[in-house]
């Protein structure tokens, strides 16, 4: 993971304090960088967001005593600011270059299963560089990674991510398509015959077979990975959460696609019901193209 080169981990001081042991999931997401830190060679960078600047110098102490030694011998770069979290958090990506933000999940309430919270879903939307959205498990390293590809530009990059992550501490890797048939609701209007439909079904599922072949195997010669393939039928973000539970993975990795090109919402439905559905880590990563709507001095 070469290219994470300047990791950033927000930490949210405002739940806990100062002595107090910190929460689980704080502890999964500065694991999970540590670790990230040590496949690239990059640096960390904490960074607190406060509602006042009366609050400054307690969320600095706050990074230096408890959360900083939770990353290791090697050190961290410390960052206040002031303002509004996840809007400070794009800023601070705009500013300083970030390749990657790694965020904590939130603990699930009794009546629902989500990893992310409003914070990190609008870190999501408006972030250019990847965010990893840690989830709940204590290994920092990945064993099952699930890559969920559209047969679209950022397929490959989702797959070399996917191929870094495996390459690091090894396991197993499953890539999932989820198939759309475009022509079949205008054949079902249509009245067409059920062996003309079957005909269809079965000659694009071929078709997607053949292409995912073909964009997989140029990554098991790079990594020395086997890649296990799947086709699914369904809801893409059902199918998704489904294979993930199944496959019990460690992360998903996956692209966002646009909502009719409005800057800034590039989270498409699929992905945001993945988000809060999924109960491991989920990558999510973002066109070369995507245009940030937030301004660094807004």
């Amino acid at each position: 993971m070469q290219q994470f080169q300047r990791i950033l981990v927000p930490v949210d001081v405002a739940g806990w304090s100062s002595g107090d042991a910190l929460p689980g999931v704080a502890v999964a997401a500065l694991k999970k960088a540590a670790w990230i830190r040590e496949q690239s060679g990059g640096e960390i960078e904490l960074l607190a967001v406060v509602g006042g600047s009366e609050f400054v110098d307690a969320a600095r102490a706050r990074l230096e005593e408890d959360v900083r030694p939770v990353l290791g011998p090697s050190s961290a770069g410390i960052h206040i600011a002031v303002g509004v979290p996840f809007l400070e958090i794009v800023r601070h990506v705009l500013r300083r270059g970030s390749d990657l933000v790694v965020l904590a999940s939130r603990k699930p309430g009794l009546m629902e299963r989500s990893i992310i919270g409003s914070t990190a879903i609008r870190v999501v939307r408006k972030c250019p560089c990847p965010v990893w959205v840690a989830g709940h498990r204590s290994e920092p390293g990945e064993r099952t990674v699930l890559s969920a590809v559209a047969f679209q530009d950022l397929t490959p990059q989702v797959l070399a991510l996917s191929g870094q992550i495996v390459s690091g501490r090894g396991g197993h890797w499953h890539v999932l398509h989820t198939m759309q048939y475009p022509e079949l609701a205008g054949m079902r209007l249509r009245s067409a015959a059920p062996d003309a439909i079957a005909a269809y079904e079965s000659k694009e599922r071929a078709a997607a077979w053949k292409r995912l072949r073909a964009m997989t195997t140029p990554f098991e010669k790079s990594t020395g990975q086997d890649i296990k393939l799947w086709l699914a039928e369904g809801a893409p973000s059902e199918q998704i959460i489904l294979a993930a539970r199944q496959l019990d993975a460690d992360v998903i990795v996956m692209g966002t696609i646009g909502r009719g090109g409005v800057p800034g919402l590039l989270v498409g439905n699929t992905a945001e019901k993945v988000l809060n559905a999924a109960e491991c880590s989920v990558l999510t990563v973002k066109p070369d193209d995507f245009v940030c709507p937030i301004e660094i001095d807004g």
